[in-house]
């Protein structure tokens, strides 16, 4: 069940989904987060990211948002493999 137009949009396409988790290395390493990223890549979501560094709230590690060019980069990747795909 979706509560919110993102979440309704992602459980109502065909298309692939990509999630980029992006928030504070504690609620990143927390199981429950864990856990829910390994569901969703086993439901095909792909999983971006995150990235490792410093953070708004001035912690080091892992939950970064990836930088918005390797986001470009991994979509456009993404598509051009597809591309192959359908036309091969």
């Amino acid at each position: 069940m979706a509560n919110d137009l993102v979440s309704t949009i992602c459980l109502a396409t065909p298309a692939p989904v990509a999630v980029l988790p992006a928030m504070n290395q504690q609620m990143y390493r927390a199981a429950a987060t864990q856990h829910n990223l390994e569901v969703l890549a086993s439901r095909g979501l792909f999983i971006w990211g995150p990235d490792s560094g410093s953070q708004a709230c001035g912690d080091v590690g892992p939950g970064r948002m990836l930088d918005p060019l390797v986001i470009v980069d991994k979509a456009a990747a993404h598509f051009a493999a597809v591309k192959r795909f359908a036309t091969s």
